[in-house]
């Protein structure tokens, strides 16, 4: 008799914990951390051309002067007035980043530029829990891994941040609306075998593919877009060697011999510029190989000072 007592107890006990578990929501396992192994990969490899900044170094070598002078060249970013906040911020997170990858797809117009920001640093302070701008961002999404996902409708503006990204205080993701679907599969580990790779080193370097590049440059530099017709990758670099910058430049062509043709092309061109006041152009030193055009070239302070300014002033 106990024994069935026992029975019955234990069948009832097992029942009421059927019925409460039946009547308690599932909890939904946390999302998978997105991977972030390597910044300069989050980059998606439809955008064209790519910059590495090392900007503690920029910072260090160029002092006050150079600083402002960065600081300048960012502010040159295409906002929309009502976007003002969110401008500000993200050149907050630019004068506290220590490093920059910068993914192009350079459009006619700076405003019809669509491209990837990550940088990476010290933003501790400088994450909002939620941000300010038009068209309105929507409050953050955990994506797991402290990766916060912010986004909001299409701007008015192509080129105006659309999705911002943040992993704790050290890295910040700034893409445009083009972008979306792409960095969206970056952070889910998605990685494209074309995706640019910028070289390591340099206080600057730089990687691109050409031709799509070419064909917007033909309307505004005839000459040069001629000079890089069958060109078929750049990469570049400017590092400080004791109290001057280096440059190197190297083209990939798709013919063997177009190399030469092009060192010829660009000897009688520095002459021309040379003679015009620009003798610093007398120094750089062109290689031609089989397939690949190598251009080198040394700068004091001043001639890259020089040369930023006339590019911000664009009287040259």
């Amino acid at each position: 008799m106990r024994r069935g007592a026992r029975l019955g107890s234990a069948a009832a006990c097992a029942l009421l914990a059927l019925c409460l578990g039946c009547g308690q929501r599932r909890v939904a396992p946390p999302p998978a951390a997105p991977v972030v192994d390597e910044p300069g990969l989050i980059v998606p490899a439809d955008l064209d051309l790519m910059l590495r900044l090392d900007l503690a170094r920029w910072r260090a070598v160029l002092g006050l002067e150079g600083s402002a002078l960065l600081e300048q060249l960012a502010r040159r970013a295409p906002v929309a007035e009502p976007d003002q906040e969110t401008a500000e911020l993200t050149l907050s997170w630019f004068t506290r980043a220590d490093t920059a990858w910068i993914g192009v797809r350079p459009g006619l117009a700076p405003e019809l530029t669509d491209s990837v920001v990550v940088l990476r640093g010290n933003f501790r302070g400088l994450v909002p829990s939620k941000l300010g701008g038009a068209p309105a961002w929507q409050r953050p999404r955990d994506l797991g891994g402290s990766v916060l996902r912010f986004e909001r409708s299409a701007p008015s503006l192509r080129a105006a941040p659309a999705v911002i990204y943040v992993r704790g205080s050290d890295l910040a993701v700034i893409g445009t609306e083009a972008e979306v679907d792409a960095l969206e599969r970056s952070f889910g580990g998605e990685r494209a075998e074309s995706t640019l790779r910028v070289p390591e080193s340099g206080l600057i370097a730089l990687a691109a593919r050409l031709e799509p590049l070419r064909q917007r440059l033909a309307p505004r530099a005839p000459l040069l877009s001629r000079l890089l017709e069958g060109a078929e990758a750049l990469e570049a670099s400017l590092d400080r060697d004791g109290e001057r910058f280096r440059l190197r430049v190297e083209l990939a062509f798709s013919a063997a011999g177009q190399a030469r043709e092009v060192a010829e092309a660009l000897a009688s061109l520095r002459q021309r510029l040379t003679a015009s006041g620009r003798e610093w152009l007398s120094r750089v030193q062109v290689e031609p190989l089989e397939r690949a055009l190598a251009l080198r070239l040394e700068l004091s302070d001043r001639e890259l000072y020089g040369a930023i300014r006339c590019w911000q002033s664009a009287s040259c």
